[in-house]
Formats: structure tokens, sequence, C-alpha cells
């Protein structure tokens, strides 16, 4: 634990170092931590939701079990609400930790993993997740694309389809995504993939 804490500095630290748009000079490094005797882990068994479809703006239950490395099962029950402006068409919900939903974010949207500038290097750099929460991301059939940066979601398929096909830098896909975050005491691992269908009110 201790290894993968520094690690994860020095991987900071090197980035702003040598990032490609400004010099930077550090004048000091504060890091608090906390280490336990213990190893909490929890790893996502099974996942069922009540519903196989939902409709915009309803709201799904999730069932989930967790099998710790020590003791017993712990089994979680979360509602999930579809937004009433999410896109019609079968939805992936990928029960998850943290860890699975960062590859799955670069997966679905890689442009946000690439800064343009030095503010959005530093945005990237400051995001952090939480190993000790359950995620639930749900992504959408409806898909976009980000250009130089910035992201265009929801285009008619005719569109997305030429400008996903186009030949240039600059141009990557994008898959929206609703996100919940459920607070655990333990580091959350694995990953289980459900699907849904996603209906009009």
């Amino acid at each position: 634990a201790v290894a993968r804490v520094y690690a994860e500095l020095r991987q900071v630290l090197a980035a702003m170092l040598q990032n490609e748009f400004r010099r930077v000079y550090p004048v000091s490094v504060s890091l608090e931590a906390a280490f336990e005797p213990v190893r909490r882990f929890a790893v996502i068994e099974t996942a069922a939701l009540d519903r196989t479809a939902v409709r915009r703006g309803e709201t799904a239950r999730l069932t989930v079990e967790l099998k710790p490395v020590r003791g017993e099962r712990m089994r979680k029950t979360i509602d999930v609400q579809i937004p009433s402006d999410a896109p019609l068409g079968l939805a992936t919900v990928q029960v998850c930790g943290q860890a699975e939903r960062e590859a799955a974010e670069r997966k679905d949207a890689p442009g946000r993993f690439v800064p343009r500038d030095f503010a959005q290097m530093l945005d990237i750099l400051r995001r952090r997740y939480r190993r000790d929460q359950l995620c639930i991301r749900i992504s959408y059939a409806g898909g976009g694309v980000a250009l130089k940066g910035k992201e265009l979601v929801d285009l008619p398929a005719s569109v997305y389809g030429v400008m996903a096909s186009q030949r240039q830098t600059g141009i990557s896909p994008v898959r929206s995504a609703t996100l919940v975050e459920v607070p655990c005491d333990v580091v959350v691992i694995g990953s289980q993939l459900l699907k849904v269908k996603i209906e009009e009110e």
C-alpha cells in the first residue's frame, strides 16, 4: 500500500515536470496518508436488476453482493434513477470498483484523458478515484464525438456516422454515461455487466 501511494505521487510529479505546456518548479510536496494493518477488500460477486426495461425518469433497483477477503458476504440495494433525457435503446450497467470505472471511462471517452493545455492537464491530474466506493455506471447506446477536446454528444446517427468515420486528427468517440457512487467500508474490486432497455416515458 505504501509503495502504491508513493508510485502515484511520482506519476503526478513526473507528469507536471515533463508536461509540454509550461515549465513548473515545485517548491514543496505535502502528503497525508493513513494505513491500517488489515486487508479490507471485497470482490463484487453478483449484481441483479429488478427489471429488464425501464422508462426515462424511472428508478430501477439494483442488488449487489460483495465477498470480503474475511467475513460474511455483504448485500447492498441501490436505487438507480434513469435521467429523463437518457438516450433510448439498450444500455449497459456496469457495477464495479473505481479502478474498473477509470478503465471504462478511458475506453468510452479517451479524449477526456488527453490534455490540450496546462489547465486541462491539471484537471486530469486532480481526478482521484476513491477505492472504497462501489460504482454503478450506465453507458448508453447513443454516441457522440469529441472535436478538438469539445464533446458533441447525442448526435443524430447519420451525423455521428459521418464524423466518426473521418480520418483526421482531433476527433475521438465519446459514449455518454450516468454515474452513481455508493460509499463502502472496504476497497471494492471487480466488475459485473448487465443490460437494460431504456424506453419512452
